[in-house]
C-alpha cells in the first residue's frame, strides 16, 4: 500500500482533491512551483485527450486569498490580477464569480460547432445537466468591452460552461473539477 505522502507526490492533482485549509500565505500547496506543476499537468492531460486542439487553449487557477491567478498556455505562464477590467475572459470570470477557482479555455473541433446552434445549447442528457447545467450560453463580451447586462446575468447564474468567441470556456471551483467537466 502506498502511503499518503508518496501518493500525493506522484499525482500533481491530488492536493486539489483535499479541502483547502488556511490562507495561501501559510499553505505550502500554493507556492509558485506547485501551482505551475498543477497547471502544466492539467494542460498536458487535456492536450493528450485532444480537448485543447489548437494553440489557443489555456488553463488558469485562482490562488485562494490572493488577488491573482496563474495561467498556462502551453509554454507561457504568467500571473495577473483577478480584477474584471476586461483584460481576458479569465480575469472577467474570476472577478465576477467568487466560486470560480479555475477556468479552462479551449477550442476543440466539436466545440466550435456548438456556436452554430442558435441560442443556448439545449440539455440532452442527464449527465450533461449534472456537469454543465441546463444550458450552455454564449457570451458576447470581448476584451476591452463593458460587460453587457445579458452577459452579466449569464455569468451570475453560476454555470459551469460557456461558449465564447468560438471557444468552450469551463469554470470549476477547483482545477480538478474544471479538468473533469
Amino acid at each position: 500500500m502506498v502511503d499518503t505522502w508518496t501518493r500525493d507526490r506522484c499525482d500533481p492533482l491530488m492536493p486539489m482533491r483535499r479541502p483547502i485549509v488556511g490562507t495561501s500565505e501559510d499553505n505550502p500547496l500554493f507556492d509558485e512551483e506547485t501551482i505551475r506543476s498543477w497547471l502544466r499537468s492539467s494542460y498536458e492531460r487535456l492536450e493528450r485527450k485532444g480537448l485543447l486542439a489548437t494553440q489557443r487553449g489555456r488553463v488558469s487557477f485562482r490562488v485562494p486569498a490572493r488577488d491573482t491567478f496563474h495561467l498556462y498556455a502551453g509554454g507561457e505562464e504568467f500571473s495577473t490580477g483577478q480584477s474584471a477590467e476586461g483584460t481576458s475572459i479569465e480575469s472577467l470570470l474570476f472577478g465576477q464569480r467568487s466560486d470560480a477557482g479555475s477556468v479552462i479555455v479551449a477550442r476543440p473541433a466539436w466545440g466550435s460547432r456548438l456556436a452554430e446552434i442558435p441560442g443556448a445549447m439545449p440539455a440532452l442528457f442527464d449527465e450533461q445537466v449534472r456537469q454543465l447545467g441546463k444550458s450552455v450560453e454564449t457570451l458576447s463580451w470581448m476584451p476591452g468591452d463593458t460587460l453587457s447586462t445579458s452577459d452579466e446575468k449569464k455569468i451570475s447564474r453560476g454555470d459551469t460552461a460557456y461558449l465564447w468567441n468560438g471557444n468552450v470556456v469551463v469554470v470549476g471551483y477547483s482545477l480538478d473539477r474544471a479538468v473533469f467537466n
